[in-house]
């Protein structure tokens, strides 16, 4: 999975973490190294089911879906993925 989010770094993070101004992100603004440095802080904390679901976020592929791609059931893991929206919000978008 590391592998994975490092080769999309560019195609996936840098739309939502990136310096460009093309989607009213919050967190637009930070330079490319600062960009890094807070979803890298974020990754630390998240196990490797969580990246991946994580990746699948940040890629505008929705929750059910990534719970499908990663078969698993929404039901069993919905308090799983919300607390990841939490740290998300909480860790990324302060």
């Amino acid at each position: 999975m590391d592998a994975i989010i490092k080769d999309d770094w560019e195609s996936t993070y840098l739309d939502h973490f990136g310096t460009e101004n093309d989607c009213g992100n919050p967190i637009y603004h930070l330079d490319y190294k600062e960009a890094v440095m807070r979803v890298n802080e974020v990754l630390a904390g998240f196990s490797d089911v969580d990246k991946q679901v994580l990746y699948y976020y940040l890629d505008d592929v929705t929750y059910d879906e990534a719970a499908k791609n990663l078969q698993f059931s929404l039901k069993k893991y919905d308090n799983h993925i919300q607390k990841i929206k939490r740290n998300i919000k909480e860790k990324v978008y302060k």
